[in-house]
């Protein structure tokens, strides 16, 4: 079994004094036919590839996912996956859960360099072949990518 979750990137530059916070992402349920109202399910999660303990947890009870808000930023990880795991204290059954944080659009264009420097002869601006090139990236994906430029002066 398992489960994914598709979840938009939290803007940490939004949220400076809570960045420690955890948030709630979502509950996972189990079901199991054999207990009764006064036994529980003990559910348990694991990161695959990383230690999950310091950036997620699971409510043991309840099911509740839970995430520190600053973890939950695209351009430091993409993906997240896990081993979730409910038990009933004889037996257990595991599923993985899959979170794929989303792009939002929390960064800035950065130019390649600080400064350009090129000098344009008189006379010489009708070639064809461009007498300067400035590159800026930003780190965000897809359309939230996009640079525009503008000569202001």
């Amino acid at each position: 079994i398992v489960y994914e979750y598709n979840i938009t990137e939290i803007d940490s530059k939004a949220y400076i004094d809570n960045d420690d916070e955890w948030i709630t992402l979502g509950q996972v349920n189990a079901i199991d036919k054999d207990l009764d109202m006064e036994n529980t399910l003990v559910y348990s999660l694991t990161g695959i590839e990383f230690d999950a303990s310091k950036s997620f947890q699971i409510d043991s009870k309840q099911g509740l996912i839970l995430a520190k808000r600053n973890t939950l930023d695209r351009e430091l990880r993409e993906k997240y996956e896990f081993l979730l795991t409910a038990s009933d204290g004889l037996n257990n059954s595991t599923a993985k859960l899959i979170i794929n944080l989303l792009d939002i659009n929390d960064n800035e264009p950065k130019f390649d360099q600080s400064v350009y420097k090129f000098q344009i002869y008189e006379n010489n601006l009708n070639n064809e072949k461009p007498f300067a090139i400035l590159k800026a990236r930003d780190s965000d994906k897809f359309n939230n990518s996009y640079v525009q430029y503008k000569i202001l002066n």
